[in-house]
């Protein structure tokens, strides 16, 4: 009995290696398996993050693949959009162009064609040219006798009062008296001067008439000139005729004191033409050669003239040549002071 019993505890003891060893099999092999299934699901794992990034990395490429091809698409519009601007420039250049001809071409029909302007409705002090308004006509088409006269008046009485100023250049005396303009306006320019000529009575009439020119100061008495020493002689056409169309106005109202009397100088005499001529005429055709048949100063000459010599007794006009010795007469007996009565003495022919 006891060695059955040891026997059968053996037995047991046995049994039970056995199966706390199966166990120990048995839980190696969940181990195992379950070491093997955590690396299958590791490797799973590792194949999905690698699926997962090679995905990633497609759809980067994708993207980057995405943005190139817009890109491309981007300068291509650009480019699309330069080439419409150029396009769009270089219209609008042959635009300019057209224009330009255009402009050309109305510029000559402009010219050809002529340019209506009423002279009478523009004021004469913004005229430009007052040679040309515009229309080919001048700003003093309309001027008379009188008043190119007023013109030149008014210049000359300009130039002389700053002129006199400037030549005396004495402060204390910058200009001259009424009284005195006569015998400058000789000085100065050769002529004559006298306010009656323009048909004034007085000289405060003729002031008036060109009071733009010429003034007289109150306080010397002295004549001035109201416009600057540098003004031009575009600013006295513009003057005159600024003058003349208040003067029409004023006559077309029934002024008749508007009109202008001036007296018109008398033609200068015509020029001897004569001096050159023959038979009896005075001229210089000959020469001081005494006795010549040309020369001298001869009275009887038939050449006429001063064309005889010194002799008074010869019938052709031949001046004998005849020593100046007659008594009292001759030029070398008398005393160079005594007054001279004849070139040939008491002898001769007759005369």
């Amino acid at each position: 009995k006891g060695k059955g019993k040891k026997g059968k505890d053996k037995g047991k003891g046995k049994g039970k290696d056995k199966d706390e060893g199966g166990k120990g099999k048995k839980g190696k092999g969940k181990k195992g398996k379950e070491q093997k299934e955590g690396d299958e699901d590791a490797t799973d794992k590792d194949q999905g993050a690698a699926e997962e990034g090679g995905k990633a990395e497609e759809g980067g490429t994708a993207e980057e693949a995405g943005q190139a091809e817009e890109g491309g698409k981007e300068e291509k519009a650009e480019e699309s959009k330069a080439a419409e601007g150029g396009k769009a420039e270089e219209a609008g250049e042959k635009a300019t162009e057209a224009k330009a001809e255009e402009a050309k071409e109305e510029a000559k029909e402009a010219e050809a064609a002529p340019v209506q302007i009423n002279a009478e409705d523009l004021d004469v002090f913004e005229v430009k040219n007052v040679a040309d308004l515009g229309n080919g006509e001048p700003l003093f088409a309309h001027f008379t006798h009188d008043d190119w006269t007023l013109l030149s008046t008014r210049y000359e009485m300009h130039l002389l009062l700053h002129a006199f100023k400037k030549d005396l250049n004495d402060p204390d005396r910058p200009g001259f008296a009424e009284q005195h303009l006569a015998f400058y306006f000789q000085k100065y320019f050769k002529k004559t001067f006298s306010h009656k000529f323009y048909g004034m009575e007085t000289f405060s009439d003729f002031v008036d008439l060109i009071k733009d020119t010429l003034a007289v100061s109150e306080s010397t008495g002295f004549l001035t000139a109201p416009l600057p020493e540098d003004a031009t002689q575009e600013d006295f056409v513009k003057y005159t005729e600024s003058h003349r169309r208040e003067r029409q106005q004023r006559i077309d109202a029934g002024d008749e004191t508007a009109k202008l009397k001036f007296s018109r100088p008398a033609p200068p005499p015509p020029r001897d033409a004569g001096y050159n001529a023959r038979g009896g005429s005075r001229g210089y055709s000959g020469g001081y050669n005494r006795g010549g048949q040309q020369g001298g100063y001869g009275r009887d000459s038939q050449q006429g003239g001063y064309g005889g010599g010194y002799s008074r007794g010869s019938s052709q006009g031949q001046g004998q040549k005849r020593p100046y010795e007659s008594s009292g007469g001759g030029y070398r007996d008398r005393d160079p002071k005594q007054q001279r009565g004849s070139y040939g003495g008491s002898s001769g022919g007759g005369g």
